[in-house]
């Protein structure tokens, strides 16, 4: 199957609709489907299976929305370093806080119409990958790029992402690197869930679930730095993303655009901002002891599509001290 990247959501193809599956299809009790009969059903029609209309579309004849396929690898978002992060005893430290913004307005969200599994689904529902309260933009990762030393790691190494009505929750993570990922459900559904390693498509594990409550615990796919992309091989609009890091001065922006790094040694950074679809930004800042440095990013007015990169001239950053 091939892969659609996020990037492209509104090229418009023709596509046969699959008529719903009954809510009582199965007797009471049964099992879902095994895998063999998965691939020879739902997985054979890749990604025809949903109607994915934007807000403003016309299903009329039939016709979906759907993510077009490009050959461009995208550029890593997150990359590793070659120096080794290390603690180091306590000083005073600064801090940076402030907000990420965007400035004007932006394409609405797609509306989504399950032609399977709708008892779970839903008939109908927006995905969201804006998430803002005014101008200020949520569900951004924000982070130093060039932190290399200061306060010890978050003790937390264990992490979850949930099958939560087809859509996987939380949408946009950020997590220390060498933790166990908790891939659970909570969906009395099939799904099969698969990480990719954003840009180049690596696979880097796949899941399967049957039943509400199931949990499988992956040790692997948050191995390295970098940032990795959850999808679905039954649902092909479920998508989430989680940002791992090996240092710990990243966030992800509240609903209103907020951030904050606490007890960053004094000195000059290149702070980033990568949102799933208006893609990455950055500015430098400098930190001085004992106190915050106020910053605000602000993201331009034409989205770029998350392919990683930098926003063309018309999209690009206007970086505000």
């Amino acid at each position: 199957m091939s892969r659609t990247p996020f990037a492209v959501q509104e090229s418009i193809i023709e596509s046969a609709r699959l008529t719903p599956r009954p809510a009582d299809a199965r007797p009471a009790g049964a099992r879902p489907p095994t895998l063999a009969r998965v691939a020879a059903g739902a997985l054979a029609l890749s990604t025809a299976l949903v109607a994915v209309t934007g807000c403003s579309g016309d299903e009329a004849g039939g016709t979906t929305v759907a993510r077009q396929a490009t050959t461009a690898a995208a550029p890593s978002v997150i990359a590793a370093s070659d120096t080794p992060y290390r603690a180091t005893p306590g000083s005073t430290a600064g801090s940076v806080t402030g907000s990420v913004r965007v400035a004007g307005d932006l394409p609405a969200d797609t509306t989504v119409r399950p032609t399977m599994d709708q008892r779970v689904c839903g008939a109908s529902f927006v995905d969201r990958t804006i998430v803002r309260s005014g101008t200020g933009l949520g569900n951004v990762v924000v982070w130093l790029v060039d932190a290399r030393a200061g306060k010890p790691l978050p003790l937390r190494r264990r992490f979850t992402i949930d099958n939560v009505r087809c859509r996987l929750e939380p949408r946009v993570q950020a997590v220390v690197a060498g933790g166990t990922l908790n891939v659970t459900s909570s969906d009395a559904l099939y799904h099969r869930t698969r990480a990719e390693r954003f840009g180049t498509g690596e696979l880097l594990g796949r899941w399967e679930h049957n039943d509400f409550g199931e949990v499988v615990p992956d040790d692997r796919v948050l191995r390295a730095p970098g940032l990795v992309e959850l999808r679905s091989d039954v649902h092909p609009w479920t998508r989430a993303f989680i940002a791992v890091f090996d240092h710990p001065y990243f966030a992800v922006t509240a609903s209103n655009g907020g951030f904050s790094l606490a007890d960053v040694p004094p000195g000059s950074y290149t702070l980033a901002a990568w949102h799933e679809r208006l893609g990455r930004i950055e500015q430098r800042v400098t930190v001085t002891a004992g106190s915050a440095t106020p910053t605000t990013l602000t993201f331009g007015e034409t989205p770029v599509g998350a392919d990683g990169g930098a926003p063309t001239p018309a999209a690009a950053t206007r970086a505000e001290r």
